[in-house]
């Protein structure tokens, strides 16, 4: 619980966050087939090789809210001798990724159980899971986040190394 109040600490009154999320649920507000863009995007995203990036997975992967979430892992990292949070990313009201640590395996979130029950709830936290890709065992911590007038502009995800509870 001490990570995920971690987590709703960073997304409590973050006015950078709330002008990223901002700009991109209004770019697709003012899309008029929003959801077929995301679909071609999200298919786009999972038919690219596991190693592989296009240009539109560079520039979410590279952007300045994803380096801030890079340096919070290695922060951690740094802190306490191994990677704590294995990967963040963060995604708009629609579902999909504007910011992340690394590639993550699609573009939309949304039909996710994970996202939909953060976005219900406020929070969700999965049972323990190993991971074979990073060879650990983990748990997701997920959090909506609000936007100022309260409704919902996003979800962060963390993927929690849980070596620390061990």
């Amino acid at each position: 619980y001490r990570r995920l109040e971690r987590w709703q600490s960073y997304v409590y009154d973050n006015p950078v966050l709330f002008n990223d999320l901002s700009d991109s649920n209004n770019f697709f507000s003012e899309m008029d087939e929003h959801k077929v863009y995301i679909a071609e995007k999200d298919r786009e995203w999972q038919a690219t090789s596991k190693d592989g990036t296009t240009q539109f997975m560079r520039d979410i992967i590279n952007n300045q809210r994803s380096e801030r979430l890079r340096s919070v892992m290695t922060f951690f990292e740094e802190k306490y001798g191994y990677p704590v949070f294995l990967e963040i990313f963060i995604t708009n009201k629609y579902g999909v990724n504007i910011a992340e640590t690394g590639k993550t395996t699609d573009y939309y979130q949304a039909d996710e159980d994970w996202w939909q029950l953060a976005s219900k709830n406020g929070t969700y936290i999965s049972d323990i899971e190993y991971d074979e890709s990073s060879n650990v065992y983990s748990l997701e911590i997920v959090v909506r986040i609000d936007g100022k007038n309260g409704d919902m502009a996003g979800v962060l995800k963390a993927v929690y190394n849980i070596q620390e509870i061990t």
